[in-house]
């Protein structure tokens, strides 16, 4: 149950936030939490989500601050996400 139980933890809110916002994220961030919640279970898909933002977030004022990015800039969020998941499996 804990794995059907992160299945929805994390993809279920992004999924919430796309409809409000359409292009918010890509379907494959999406599915991608729900595979990595299935995989992981409630509590490292969490995690792993903080993870990944917090990265993703490090790439962005990074990005910002050396002039390679603009404030309306696009990027990928699934490497990030594929990281924390990746240091969530490991730990």
């Amino acid at each position: 149950t804990g794995r059907l139980i992160g299945l929805f933890t994390a993809s279920l809110p992004l999924f919430c936030i796309d409809l409000l916002w359409p292009g918010a994220f890509g379907g494959g961030d999406i599915k991608l939490l729900a595979a990595g919640g299935f995989f992981l279970g409630v509590s490292e898909i969490l995690q792993a989500l903080g993870i990944g933002i917090i990265l993703a977030g490090v790439f962005c004022a990074s990005g910002l601050l050396s002039g390679r990015m603009e404030k309306d800039s696009r990027f990928a969020l699934g490497p990030f996400l594929c990281a924390g998941m990746i240091v969530c499996c490991l730990f």
